[in-house]
């Protein structure tokens, strides 16, 4: 939850803003008055409606992220006009192009299966105002 409280979505637990080892850059907001679609639960709503952005790509960093392959999910939404951005996870493209849609539409991007070795993982946005909500990572076990 990249800009607001700890909450919990689909029965997890979802650190919140200041969680250890999180980066975010740009500037938090939170509008709390926009009907999503499509519409959310909650806690769900309560991350979706409070995010970063940056008009020159909001980014975001994990370190302390031990060695292995997750799969790397990102809530975005727009609470004005839509915008258009790429999207990477590190350093490679993942989303060409992204059109964030009119006012209060939100998506779940991904998944995007990324190695870790070095301890981090990044995403960011190239260019547009890139509302970024929440991120999802999940450990792959085999």
């Amino acid at each position: 939850n990249l800009n607001g409280p700890s909450v919990q979505i689909d029965g997890h637990a979802w650190e919140g803003k200041g969680a250890k080892d999180l980066t975010a850059s740009g500037e938090a907001f939170e509008n709390q008055g926009i009907a999503l679609d499509p519409p959310a639960d909650g806690d769900r709503a309560r991350m979706i409606r409070s995010s970063i952005y940056s008009r020159d790509g909001s980014s975001v960093s994990l370190s302390g992220v031990p060695p292995g392959r997750y799969q790397v999910y990102l809530h975005v939404w727009e609470d004005n006009n839509a915008q258009t951005f790429d999207l990477f996870v590190k350093g490679k493209l993942v989303q060409s192009r992204y059109c964030s849609g009119a006012g209060g539409h939100w998506d779940r991007l991904g998944p995007w299966t990324v190695d870790v070795a070095d301890g981090g993982i990044d995403l960011r946005a190239s260019a547009g105002d890139a509302n970024f909500s929440g991120l999802e990572v999940w450990r792959i076990f085999r």
